[in-house]
């Protein structure tokens, strides 16, 4: 039968550390002693002893402590002497009260049902493994005693039953208890290894290939293991340490104690320096999801204080190179070099270590490739910035050329002033932007090699940028004088543009209006100097043209109310018979809507109601100026001589005729007409010589004379007064006459009365049916107006209606209210206005018409007339009548 050994010291500290089981620790033992190293000793001796092996090799320690009963205590006790065997007696006492002690402890972890196997127990495990270790100490020292009782004998083989065989050091009563201690320390061992091999495979799976720069969370996880670890090397400190309670020839040595400790410290650091190392490597991870999109406009976001996307990269990059130096302080950390130098394997915590130090060279390298890429994309986005900045700042300067070369007929100097402001700071900023730009590619200095090309566009960028500053002052200087000179004439112009405006606030018309006239002549005379700068020009174009519409929209209602008030009093005085104060007034509406006209720039429409009311007046004083002669008529003193010898004559041949001298008389009457008809070369329809002359008619031939009147009168009856022209004008005048010389001839006074109304001299009494007509079509009209809002063709026949409404009642109000609101909403849209292009084409056409260059002129007229508004201005329409009378 073969004797089984028990693990050594060198299999427990195997146990701490590997992932084997007790079990297969034991496989890796030392061969079991042969039959033959008990061959010194007779046979029940050896017996006991391997018997007892046999039991503790398969862990019945009861059965193994049992072997060692009575027989002991007498196996060959006859061969001692009395005193001897009373000596030994009470030490035998003394062995048999520990057996009992021992097999108490057994019974009392039976019945609690202590399970040393679990690191949970660890305080109880404490106290039971303490507790055996006393009792095998005890019985070393009891069989120390036995021992030194004698070599042979009954003390000898007393002795090595307690103590053992030096040839198995796990035999003997003591050694069968230290066995029990040895293998309930491994046990718990073994747990609490179990943990730590988990957590370090946790860490590995962290650390591997496929997860270490991309999965958070197995990180996590490994994190917390090396929590976890260090926690488990305190509880296998705690455990291993009661190894110190036991004495005897398993007691661990010094070196093997120095180096678990050193172990365990070694295990210990490197978990708190892998948390630092995790954090890095989470870190890591974050940064290599982490997208640096490029800025949209790079230029806006090198100019900035604060360029996010490059310092982003900066950062990034300084924070890889700052990884990467720690993962590589990692590797050559002094615990893992700790654990490496361990000669016992299971003491270097390879599991652990190994997947570390290549985690710490993969993170290394990471860090390295990922920062050289970074420090090579910031070095990409500044060099390519920079040449972009140099490439605006080349057209800005450019641009600055462009204001000054007066291509268009114009200079823009307040641009380029404005703009060269801007640019000097662009090319402030750009250039110390580069500068900074140099200044962080320095912190990527060990990384160089990769990116000298970049640097040198930048420093060339920088270099010509600075160059594109040697024009400015004189592009400067250039500027300042042309605008200087624009803005001389905007100032003129803007005295005459203030007052106008002052004028317009006061509803004063004709002074907002001559201001506006003088400061559109002084636009058209300083236009060579609004040229130096077409901003300036621009706006006091549209100062003015705003101006005039606000002169339109103000004086509009204001126009149209005293054009309506001219016409009343037009009206009136026409109907009180006093023309000339009619005409007067008619000749200031005239001189308004000619003022209206000019502000509008355009032909004004006729009015109707004003042209009829006109005609009325006219033909009136037509009528009245061919009766009588006007004092202001250079022939007035020689017309009235010739009519005051034409009386004297008719008198004296009315005296003679009634002397019945009718042949004396007849030369004076001769000699009147001649004088009547002196007169009616100039006033054919002159009054006093018309009733003269019929007076010399009847005189003469008194008897026919009722004949001649009466078909003088059928005559005229025939007349169509309404056309009021010559013939309707002296056929009026012959009315009068004969009217003159026979009030009382029948229907005489009541065709005088018709032609009057035919030819509007006199408002004929509207009758109730023509009233109706005219309110019916008043309020047709109104009606019209309600529906047109700015429809031109409504408005139109809103307006036809109520003007044959005011000529069938003339004091129709709801009419001449339409009319009013119909001029009102017409009379702004009828505005004509010139774009600031074209007012320039006109102006320079008129320039060219002045200097006699028709052709010039009648070129940029065509130009002009393309636009269809163009052609409804007056003064492009006198501009055209003008070039055509000289081609």
């Amino acid at each position: 039968m073969k004797r089984l050994s028990i693990p050594s010291l060198l299999i427990i500290s195997s146990l701490l550390f590997s992932g084997q089981s007790i079990h297969a620790a034991k496989a890796k033992t030392k061969a079991p002693v042969e039959k033959n190293a008990f061959e010194l000793y007779p046979e029940d001796f050896s017996a006991i002893l391997q018997d007892a092996l046999r039991h503790s090799a398969s862990k019945n320690f009861d059965e193994a402590v049992s072997c060692f009963d009575e027989r002991i205590y007498s196996y060959r006790k006859e061969e001692a002497n009395e005193k001897t065997i009373m000596r030994l007696d009470l030490i035998s006492a003394d062995v048999q009260k520990q057996v009992r002690e021992y097999k108490k402890l057994r019974m009392e972890k039976a019945s609690k049902k202590i399970d040393l196997s679990n690191s949970k127990n660890i305080p109880t495990a404490e106290d039971y493994l303490s507790r055996l270790a006393a009792i095998s100490n005890k019985l070393r020292d009891l069989g120390q005693q036995i021992q030194s009782s004698g070599v042979s004998g009954y003390p000898y083989y007393l002795s090595r039953f307690i103590l053992g065989i030096n040839e198995e050091p796990d035999s003997g009563l003591a050694g069968t208890i230290e066995v029990e201690f040895n293998t309930e320390l491994g046990q718990l061992m073994d747990s609490v290894w179990g943990k730590c091999n988990e957590s370090c495979r946790i860490i590995e799976n962290a650390l591997s290939e496929s997860n270490i720069f991309t999965n958070r969370e197995a990180l996590a996880n490994a994190d917390s293991e090396l929590d976890k670890i260090v926690l488990y090397t305190e509880e296998l400190t705690k455990i291993y340490s009661l190894n110190s309670k036991l004495k005897g020839k398993h007691t661990r040595t010094q070196r093997e104690n120095a180096d678990f400790s050193t172990s365990m410290k070694a295990v210990n650091t490197l978990c708190n320096e892998g948390k630092k190392f995790f954090s890095i490597l989470a870190l890591l991870q974050d940064e290599l999801k982490e997208s640096h999109p490029m800025p949209e406009n790079k230029i806006v976001s090198i100019r900035s204080e604060n360029d996010s996307y490059a310092n982003g990269l900066v950062a990034s990059a300084s924070n890889l190179t700052a990884w990467g130096k720690t993962a590589a302080a990692s590797a050559k950390s002094h615990a893992l070099a700790t654990l490496s130098s361990m000669q016992n394997e299971n003491l270097s915590w390879q599991r652990l270590a190994v997947p570390y130090r290549q985690a710490s060279y993969k993170a290394e390298a990471k860090c390295t490739q990922s920062a050289i890429a970074m420090w090579v994309s910031i070095a990409n986005y500044y060099a390519d910035t920079g040449k972009l900045l140099y490439e605006e700042d080349a057209a800005a300067c450019e641009k600055l050329k462009g204001y000054m070369q007066g291509s268009d007929g114009f200079y823009y100097p307040s641009r380029c002033v404005k703009d060269l402001e801007n640019l000097k700071s662009n090319i402030r900023k750009d250039k110390a932007a580069l500068e900074e730009c140099k200044t962080k590619l320095n912190n990527g200095y060990i990384y160089r090699s990769n990116f000298i090309r970049q640097q040198e566009l930048i420093s060339e960028n920088s270099t010509k940028i600075s160059e594109l500053e040697k024009d400015f002052n004189s592009i400067e200087s250039d500027a300042e004088g042309k605008l200087l000179k624009a803005q001389l004439a905007r100032n003129e112009i803007e005295i005459y543009y203030n007052r106008a405006m002052t004028f317009n606030e006061k509803n004063n018309f004709q002074q907002s209006f001559a201001n506006l006239q003088s400061a559109n002549n002084a636009y058209s005379r300083l236009s060579d100097d609004l040229k130096n700068d077409g901003d300036i020009q621009s706006e006091i174009f549209m100062k003015l043209a705003n101006l005039r519409q606000n002169i339109i929209e103000n004086q509009q209602p204001v126009f149209n109310r005293e054009i309506r008030g001219i016409k009343t009093l037009a009206r009136t005085e026409y109907y009180a018979g006093d023309f000339e104060k009619a005409s007067s007034y008619l000749t200031q509406a005239d001189s308004k809507r000619e003022m209206w006209s000019k502000l509008l720039d355009i032909t004004l429409e006729p009015d109707t109601e004003l042209e009829r009311i006109k005609n009325f007046v006219n033909t009136a004083i037509a009528i009245k100026e061919g009766r009588e002669i006007q004092p202001y008529d250079a022939k007035a003193p020689e017309m009235r001589q010739n009519l005051s010898l034409a009386g004297k004559y008719y008198e004296k041949g009315s005296e003679l005729l009634k002397q019945g001298k009718r042949k004396e008389a007849e030369p004076y009457f001769n000699k009147a007409t001649e004088k009547i008809n002196q007169v009616k070369i100039y006033y054919p329809r002159n009054k006093i010589a018309s009733v003269l002359s019929l007076k010399i008619t009847k005189i003469l031939d008194e008897k026919n004379f009722e004949e001649i009147f009466k078909s003088k009168v059928a005559e005229l009856k025939q007349v169509n007064y309404s056309t009021r022209n010559s013939l309707a004008q002296e056929s009026y005048s012959s009315l009068l006459d004969l009217y003159e010389m026979n009030s009382s001839y029948p229907g005489l006074k009541s065709l005088i009365e018709n032609a009057e109304y035919a030819m509007g001299l006199k408002q004929k009494p509207a009758d109730r049916s023509g009233l109706t007509k005219a309110a019916n079509l008043a309020k047709e009209a109104q009606e019209l107006l309600g529906k047109a809002g700015r429809d031109t063709i409504l408005l139109q026949q809103a307006k036809e209606k109520a003007q044959a409404a005011i000529e069938l009642d003339p004091d129709n109000s709801v009419a001449v209210t339409v009319l009013d609101e119909i001029a009102l909403r017409t009379g702004q849209q009828a505005a004509v206005v010139l774009n600031a292009a074209d007012e320039a084409l006109y102006q320079s056409a008129l320039a060219d018409l002045q200097k006699n260059k028709v052709f010039d002129a009648n070129a940029k007229l065509t130009q002009l007339m393309k636009n269809s508004v163009n052609a409804r201005s007056a003064k492009v329409i006198k501009l055209k009548k003008r070039i055509e009378a000289q081609l």
